[in-house]
């Protein structure tokens, strides 16, 4: 190996390995937002039961469920563009090594690459622990706070509205965090 290959291939290796790092940090960050989710829901619940002067103050849960929900989803999405960055350009680059030093020396990233139906599944159980995380609280919020039919028609009642909205955004946007 010459040292301008010796340089690039450090040099990519520094890379890898930062990269790495920020996923691990956006992970824990990620992480981190589901249990700040169910923290805030059961704050906002207690402060109710405390009180009870309004129950329109659980219409304060979906919108703390769908705040935190984003930087789940931001995090999530710049995890899963490192992993294709990774995959895309570090991975190639080690092309001209044989394969048993390459899976010695990324072994981690050719043993994701190989579980395909396990990414999946991984995922989509992830994602109905988002959705009830962030939003299964939400509803019930909202449920417990629900105007009668005739009194949604007065009008009167956007809180409500802008709850429910609230709520259903971690159903909606969810979807994208499949991407494998």
């Amino acid at each position: 190996m010459t040292e301008m290959e010796y340089s690039f291939y450090t040099t990519i290796i520094a890379e890898y390995t930062a990269l790495k790092n920020e996923q691990t940090q956006r992970i824990v960050l990620r992480d981190t937002c589901l249990y700040i989710s169910v923290s805030a829901n059961t704050a906002i619940a207690a402060v109710y039961t405390q009180q009870q002067q309004s129950i329109n103050i659980l219409l304060f849960i979906p919108l703390a469920s769908t705040l935190l929900f984003w930087i789940y989803a931001t995090n999530e999405l710049k995890v899963t563009h490192i992993r294709k960055y990774i995959q895309s350009h570090i991975i190639p680059c080690f092309s001209e090594l044989d394969e048993k030093y390459k899976a010695n020396l990324l072994g981690w990233e050719y043993l994701r690459r190989k579980q395909t139906f396990g990414r999946l599944v991984s995922k989509l159980c992830r994602l109905l622990v988002v959705w009830s995380s962030f939003s299964g609280a939400s509803i019930v919020a909202l449920y417990t706070t629900a105007p009668a039919a005739p009194e949604m028609m007065s009008g009167q009642h956007w809180p409500w509205l802008v709850g429910a909205l609230f709520a259903s955004l971690p159903y909606i946007f969810g979807l994208w965090l499949i991407d494998l």
